[in-house]
C-alpha cells in the first residue's frame, strides 16, 4: 500500500510552474524564496533546470500556508506517493506480461 496525495502533487506542480518554489517530482522537499538548501534533493530539479533560488517569487500567504501543510506531508511521508504508485503499477504491469509471455512459450 502506498499513500498518495495527487493534490499535493498537482499543487506544487503549480506552484513550480509560477517560480515559486524549486521541486522535482517526486522529492521529498521542496524550496521556496529565501531558503536555504534543507537536504540534497535539489540535484533533480537542478539538472532539469537552470533556475535557481534567485529566480523564485515570493509566495502569496495563503499559497505559503498550504505550502508548509505539503511540507509537512511531505517530512511525515517522504513524498507525495504520486511517483511511488506510478513505479508500483508499472512493476505490477511488466510482471503481469512477462508470466504472459511465459505462459504463451509454454
Amino acid at each position: 500500500m502506498v499513500l498518495c496525495s495527487a493534490l499535493a502533487e498537482v499543487f506544487l506542480l503549480k506552484m513550480r510552474a509560477k517560480r515559486i518554489i524549486n521541486y522535482y517530482e517526486g522529492d521529498e522537499d521542496f524550496q521556496m524564496k529565501g531558503e536555504p538548501h534543507r537536504r540534497n534533493v535539489f540535484n533533480n530539479y537542478a539538472a532539469a533546470s537552470s533556475s535557481g533560488e534567485d529566480d523564485l517569487i515570493e509566495a502569496p500567504e495563503k499559497s505559503k500556508e498550504q505550502l508548509l501543510k505539503i511540507r509537512d506531508l511531505l517530512f511525515r511521508y517522504g513524498s507525495t506517493g504520486c511517483h511511488e504508485v506510478i513505479k508500483k503499477v508499472l512493476a505490477a504491469r511488466a510482471a503481469l506480461c512477462l508470466r504472459l509471455w511465459f505462459i504463451g512459450i509454454s
